[in-house]
């Protein structure tokens, strides 16, 4: 009997704190209207070397709703900081 083992992949964002989908996370936006600012999404998928990001506020309908990050641009946000900007900003 054989088993076969899938690699797992760990990612860590720039303070060392590990990624996983559902986590909440805050990258530099790197195209687009609000270039040079800062973007918070959620991870819904991991790939071997980055993470898919659905951003939480689109400014266009040019820009991409879904984006990949490498783990190392990101840093993970707390919950409680998740529900006050989403509060804050009337996200739906």
């Amino acid at each position: 009997m054989t088993s076969k083992h899938k690699n797992v992949t760990t990612h860590l964002d720039i303070l060392g704190q590990e990624l996983k989908a559902d986590d909440f996370v805050a990258y530099p936006s790197s195209s687009g209207l609000g270039r040079n600012q800062l973007k918070i999404g959620k991870i819904v998928d991991l790939t071997p070397k980055m993470v898919k990001v659905v951003h939480m506020q689109r400014r266009s309908v040019y820009e991409a709703r879904i984006t990949t990050r490498y783990p190392a641009d990101c840093i993970r946000l707390d919950e409680r900081l998740i529900t006050l900007y989403i509060l804050k900003n009337d996200v739906h």
